[in-house]
């Protein structure tokens, strides 16, 4: 068996100085001692906007933003089976702004 991740980072700039950013990632299964882990992916998102002649930026961005970056696993041993799904807190959205000296 093989396994491996995938990510995806694409930035697109667009008039009146924005630019957009897209991230996907994709972690294929893994094999744990006693089971698996299934595969899990997660989508990024970000918008900034350049202001202030160039030193200034405001920006919007969310990390996994269809919270579907869950971490299931399926444990078997002798006469038990366990199965979990695990929702840390990757699902973030920010709001700000930066200014360069």
């Amino acid at each position: 068996m093989f396994s491996g991740n995938v990510k995806l980072n694409n930035t697109f700039k667009l008039p009146k100085n924005f630019d957009v950013q897209l991230t996907f990632i994709y972690l294929a299964p893994d094999i744990i001692p006693q089971g698996t882990i299934s595969s899990r992916f997660s989508i990024d998102f970000g918008v900034k906007k350049t202001i202030q002649k160039g030193k200034g930026e405001l920006f919007v961005n969310a990390t996994d933003l269809a919270n579907t970056l869950v971490l299931k696993q399926n444990i078997k041993g002798d006469g038990f089976q366990y199965a979990s799904a695990n929702y840390n807190e990757t699902q973030v959205f920010r709001l700000g702004y930066s200014y360069k000296f």
